[in-house]
């Protein structure tokens, strides 16, 4: 039984991280795994032995008469299921008013797209290889349309995270053709009760196939791990997340120079792993900083297995999260609770259901929240935050470990 994976880059680059933590249950589980990814920047990962990367480029030539006879009056239904299910005005004037005849080209643009990326993947042709979705992103809308055209008739399963779903995070506050897309789904697998909730809210006709199959991380022994904290070390908060302006990681530095000012008798260390766009900047501000007692290190980007060892092998006091938005559970948070490392953070929507202790901030935008969140932590007795840590440690057991998540995920919803 094959398995085909559409992704946004993976193995490329350096993102989808968390992805590599599923990868070895598919393809333990599967024949064959074929992953499509849609971007190719950046240097290839390792991948196991049964799994084949292929790359498809598709080109811009759309041949416009051969698209209209096969496929226009199917855009013409799915362009009329868009104007008829979209209740908001904004929906309305977009696809009734506001260049309606773009609307139904960049649709038949589309399913060109799609009958090219099934003709570079031939194992599509046995209706028992499984399509799986690992965003609600592009390859995954243009596959959906082959679905509903009868091109291809095989299982298709997507994820959704928080970018591809939440109408919020798109630039117009809405999704294209969304409505009659998630029709080509079999399944949609939201990673948190905040995406399940909200895509069920958008959508009630499709909550029959709507789900909660969270992600999930490798939980290390007891033995392996330093759980405890005592009173005779430097202070340590560890952060994780890529450079880029809705992750706030200016915010964390800046908070952590606050709070060092504030207590000159104590020292601090404060770790970043990660890299993005707004690293050159991060890097100025932190140079800038004068404070003693403090010690930042940015690590850039640093491979999973490396960062896993840092939490393996010191002791910390806790995870600090800045997000601006988060439609998932975080993967970076879930190993860091894996390591009994709690968190300290301006926790919402995905991230809110992992705020177990009255003192994370859900729902709450403002630097100064996380300057007393860190505070917060600084002030704790070294029992209280064990129990902490102890708790935290408890959650990644019971709702994100690998093992249970991704195998229920096969079983129950790929096979």
């Amino acid at each position: 039984m094959e398995l085909i994976v559409t992704t946004h880059s993976f193995p490329f680059g350096n993102g989808e991280t968390f992805f590599e933590n599923e990868l070895p249950y598919l393809c333990s589980s599967f024949d064959k795994v074929i992953l499509v990814p849609e971007n190719q920047m950046g240097q290839a990962r390792k991948v196991p032995l049964n799994c084949e990367v292929r790359i498809i480029k598709l080109h811009n030539q759309l041949p416009l008469k051969k698209a209209v006879i096969k496929y226009g009056i199917k855009v013409c239904q799915h362009l009329l299921n868009c104007w008829l299910f979209d209740k908001s005005i904004e929906g309305k004037i977009y696809y009734a008013v506001k260049k309606w005849k773009i609307r139904w080209l960049d649709l038949l643009g589309e399913h060109s797209n799609g009958e090219q990326l099934v003709d570079n993947l031939p194992e599509l042709k046995n209706e028992h290889t499984v399509l799986y979705h690992y965003w609600m992103i592009n390859f995954a809308r243009y596959l959906s349309w082959m679905k509903q055209s009868n091109t291809i008739t095989n299982k298709q399963v997507c994820r959704i995270h928080g970018y591809d779903f939440n109408p919020n995070r798109h630039p117009k506050n809405h999704f294209p053709f969304r409505k009659a897309e998630l029709k080509g789904y079999d399944k949609i697998c939201a990673v948190s009760k905040f995406g399940l909730n909200l895509i069920q809210q958008l959508y009630p006709e499709q909550k029959h196939k709507t789900g909660l199959n969270r992600l999930g991380v490798h939980i290390p022994l007891l033995a392996e791990i330093l759980k405890e904290v005592n009173n005779n070390q430097t202070m340590c908060f560890v952060s994780c997340s890529s450079v880029v302006a809705e992750k706030r990681v200016d915010w964390i530095a800046e908070s952590m120079i606050e709070v060092a000012k504030n207590n000159q008798k104590t020292n601090f260390d404060w770790h970043h792993f990660g890299d993005g766009d707004k690293m050159k900047e991060l890097k100025v501000l932190v140079e800038n900083n004068e404070v003693d007692n403090l010690n930042i290190s940015l690590h850039g980007a640093t491979a999973n297995a490396d960062v896993l060892h840092f939490y393996k092998t010191n002791q910390v006091n806790a995870f600090i999260h800045a997000s601006a938005t988060e439609g998932g559970c975080p993967v970076a948070i879930q190993e860091a609770f894996a390591y009994a490392i709690p968190l300290a953070g301006l926790a919402n929507e995905g991230a809110a259901e992992m705020a177990m202790h009255d003192i994370v901030k859900t729902a709450c935008h403002n630097q100064e929240s996380l300057v007393e969140l860190i505070q917060y932590y600084i002030e704790l007795s070294v029992t209280e935050l064990n129990k902490m840590k102890n708790d935290v440690r408890q959650m990644a057991v019971e709702l994100f470990n690998s093992d249970k998540n991704y195998s229920n995920f096969i079983t129950k919803v790929l096979k």
